[in-house]
Order: C-alpha cells, then structure tokens, then sequence
C-alpha cells in the first residue's frame, strides 16, 4: 500500500547526513511492513531486529565489563549471526539495518551513535511505538535523527489504495481553487468517505476490505487491532494499569457521543478520580493510542498556553471508533466527524486544540499555521451557520477560518468552506 510518507524515507536515503531515520507511531500502523518495503525497494539486503519479540539479539549489542563495545565488534556478531560476510558492509552499503521497537534496546542511544560516527556508510532506520520515552531519553532527538510521524491511512491514502487515486487528486485541485466539484463528483466522494468512515485507516481492515470487497468483517477485525495493541501495553506485568487503560479506551466513544466532548471521568465508570486514571490516559497518549485535545486559553507572540486539565480524547483510527459507537446518534456521528480532522491534523503536523467562551462560543478545532491562529469548526450537514466564528475572531483578533461540513467548496468572507473528505489538504 502506497503511504505519502515514502516519498521523505527517500529524501533520507538520498541525503548526505548519516542520521538514522526514526518511525514512530501506534502498533498495527504499518511501520514494520512500510521499512521492510522501503529496504526490499533499495537495498540489496536488510538486516531487521525486533527487539521486542527476539530479546535475545540484545546480546549482539551487549557491552563488555572492562572495554567499550565497538561497530567492528557488533558487525562481527551481526555478520556471524545472520550468515553473511562481513565485507558486505562498505562505504556504499547494500545493507539496511531495521531496529524494531528500539527501545527495548539497553543503552540504544549509545550503541546508534557508534553507527552514526563509524568510517562506512550504515543507514538504520528505528521503529517505535512509544516516542515519549524515546524522546524522554533523548533530548536532541530532533537533532541526532530524521524522525517521521507514521498514523493510519488518511482519506487521501484510503482512495489511493482501493483505486480512486484520481479522485485524491481532483480534491487537492479543487481545494486549492476553491471550486465546487460537480455535483455527481461530490457525491460519490461524500459515499466513499462514508465507507472510510466504517474501515478507517489501519492497513489490516483495508486490507479485509480489499479481500473480500465487503465491510462485513471489518468490526471484527477492529476488535483484534484494538486488543492486540492494548495487550502490548503490559509490558511492566501491571494488571491494574493494564485495565484501567481498557476502560479509558472503550469510554472514548461515550466522550465523543455527548454534546459536550470534553473528557469526562465519570463516563469512564462511577466515582472515577483523575488521580486514579491519569497514569492510563499518560500511557495511552504516550503510545499513540489517542489523541489528546486540550483547551487554548490564550495565544500571544506565537506562543500558545492551554488547560491541559481539559481535554479531549479522540481514538487513533476512526473506524476503530466507528465500530464502537452508534452511528446513527448524530451527536456521535459529530465526534466522529472530529476524530477523524483530529487525526488528519496531527498526521500533517499539527496540535490541535480547542476553545470555547463562557458558554457563548466554542470551536472545535484550533490550529497555529503560518505563525496565526486558525480556528476550524465542525458540522455534520450542510447548515453552516455560527456565530462562534465572530466571537473566536474579535477575541483574538483574527480574520480567517474553515467550516468543515457535507457542504461542497467555497471561499466567502475569509471563510474557507471544505467537504470533510478534504479535511487532509489543510
């Protein structure tokens, strides 16, 4: 499956910097598969680790007691280990290191810079499913690696693997012009984002989809995506954290069928506490599994302050959520609409927030692009009509805005009108 992603492993690839290229994002995301390809796609061979699920190739990299492991000593284990000559390491290297799940890696940190300052040309692309801890453990992380964000098909990638790439491209078109799209155009975009809606955008259920041609299996499917991620969460045998983090995640959808989408903890069940619940909810966004949406207060000199205390809490993957949910509740089918622009957001840069003014007004979504505020409101027809627009402008004397809806586009009075299909040009 193509990922747009692809395009900048290649800018690593053919860069002169001999920086790792590091692939975070949440399980079943396709990060494995995407490396494997990209290495099956330029290298005549890959070296591919797991430390997660093959601990015992950890010894490869081990330090002895009284000397400092060196890269000939490491190659040496790769080499033997891996039945290869270790000749196959050149300055012009066919091979490609994957590192899976780096941070269950000892001492990674160390053991990647005796890569990076090695006489030969070493490229290692890094897998992680827990960035937080990553960075936590590397502060100039930004500087030492290229680092790519990897999150579930968009709509864009969607159409491009089930065959409408045309389409993906009449959208970025029309969304740059402003231009409406045909009538008959717009509605078959609007179906078919309707079914991304049901599969969304992890590469197992589009690739059930793309079996069998019907979503009859897709929620099952889901089910499996959603335990198998939670399960890997129990990596420090805690099973009270474990469940906790269980019910944070099938409460989502109840946060998101209100009204009023800020998270709640009494949905997650009776008398619950912040306290009890914030190291799940730490874990949970840590690993990718949600995205958190806090609330902006103010915003001066290009500099943000929220209230991180309120929030909320969308899913990684729409359909994910979809398949728990009632779909036909239109105030659920709002949160939907939201998770899936907090999604796409995120996925090209950006941290959302939301706001609100002492119950007069309240936008969805706030986004700093170009160094202004961009406020971006929701709706789940074609009934467009606010006022929050006014009130979010005049407070923090700005002029330009989206309205995301079922509506075709249109640009009128600074407000720029997209369908939600297009949600992933912004």
């Amino acid at each position: 499956m193509q990922r747009k992603v692809f395009q900048n492993m290649i800018r690593w690839k053919d860069g002169n910097e001999n920086k790792p290229l590091l692939l975070v994002g949440p399980k079943c995301v396709g990060k494995t598969y995407l490396a494997n390809e990209f290495g099956k796609t330029y290298y005549k061979r890959i070296i591919y680790i797991n430390f997660e699920n093959q601990p015992e190739m950890i010894e490869l990299f081990k330090k002895d007691i009284d000397t400092t492991t060196d890269i000939n000593k490491i190659l040496k284990n790769i080499s033997n280990t891996f039945d290869f000559q270790e000749e196959e390491f050149s300055d012009n290297s066919p091979v490609l290191f994957i590192f899976d799940e780096i941070t269950f890696l000892p001492f990674y940190s160390e053991i990647i810079e005796l890569f990076q300052n090695s006489d030969m040309t070493l490229p290692v692309i890094l897998i992680s499913s827990t960035p937080n801890d990553f960075f936590d453990n590397n502060i100039d992380a930004n500087r030492k690696y290229m680092i790519l964000h990897i999150f579930s098909f968009d709509f864009e990638e969607f159409l491009i693997a089930i065959g409408y790439t045309w389409y993906a491209d009449v959208i970025r078109e029309h969304y740059n012009t402003n231009k409406k799209l045909p009538s008959i155009v717009h509605n078959e975009l609007l179906s078919l984002f309707e079914l991304y809606l049901k599969i969304g955008g992890m590469p197992l259920a589009i690739n059930e989809y793309l079996i069998n041609k019907n979503t009859n299996n897709i929620r099952e499917v889901h089910r499996i995506i959603s335990d198998f991620c939670i399960n890997t969460l129990n990596t420090g045998n805690d099973d009270s954290l474990l469940l906790k983090i269980r019910h944070v995640i099938s409460s989502i959808h109840k946060q998101l069928e209100k009204e009023n989408k800020k998270f709640q903890y009494r949905l997650i069940r009776k008398g619950v506490t912040k306290k009890l619940y914030q190291d799940a909810i730490n874990q949970i966004i840590n690993s990718n599994l949600a995205i958190k949406c806090s609330k902006l207060i103010q915003y001066s000199k290009d500099i943000i302050q929220a209230d991180q205390d309120a929030f909320k809490l969308y899913h990684m993957d729409v359909g994910i959520l979809n398949s728990n949910g009632n779909e036909l509740d239109q105030s659920f089918r709002k949160g939907v609409f939201e998770n899936y622009i907090a999604q796409s957001l995120v996925s090209n840069g950006y941290e959302p927030y939301f706001w609100e003014s002492n119950s007069q007004a309240k936008i969805d979504f706030v986004i700093q692009k170009n160094q202004l505020l961009l406020p971006i409101e929701v709706k789940v027809d074609n009934n467009t009509r606010s006022k929050s627009l006014s009130i979010f402008h005049s407070f923090f004397n700005t002029k330009n805005s989206i309205k995301v809806s079922t509506r075709n586009f249109e640009f009128s009075n600074h407000v720029k009108y997209i369908p939600i299909y297009a949600v992933f040009c912004i």
